[in-house]
């Protein structure tokens, strides 16, 4: 994005590292399923019953589900999960509410996940 910039704007322009530190590098994770993280507070603009919406339509990928992240609107999402998702035998989910910055971190870098 620097790059793309008039050279006048170079000093006003920076990258914000947002939710993971600037030096922060996974491991490619190993295994068979499909491990995806979700990190938002749960609220209506995120949309994320959009992923839960996903999840129930496949079939053929064994997935395995985090997300962290709260709000008012949790136990919903929580119900709509369990009620889209409890005949997925190729999906398992783990809905870890909202967590303080330092355990988010000690997650990422514990955890094998395939994408954010």
């Amino acid at each position: 994005m620097l790059n793309k910039t008039s050279a006048k704007f170079s000093n006003k322009i920076k990258p914000a590292f947002l939710g993971t530190l600037p030096t922060q590098f996974l491991d490619t994770p190993k295994g068979l399923d499909l491990h995806i993280l979700s990190l938002s507070n749960i609220v209506e603009v995120k949309q994320l019953h959009k992923i839960i919406d996903a999840l129930a339509l496949i079939n053929d990928v064994h997935i395995i589900w985090t997300h962290i992240g709260g709000g008012a609107g949790f136990d919903e999402f929580a119900a709509k999960a369990k009620n889209k998702l409890k005949d997925k035998t190729n999906i398992r989910y783990q809905l870890l509410g909202a967590k303080h910055k330092t355990e988010v971190y000690e997650l990422l870098q514990s955890a094998d996940y395939h994408c954010l």
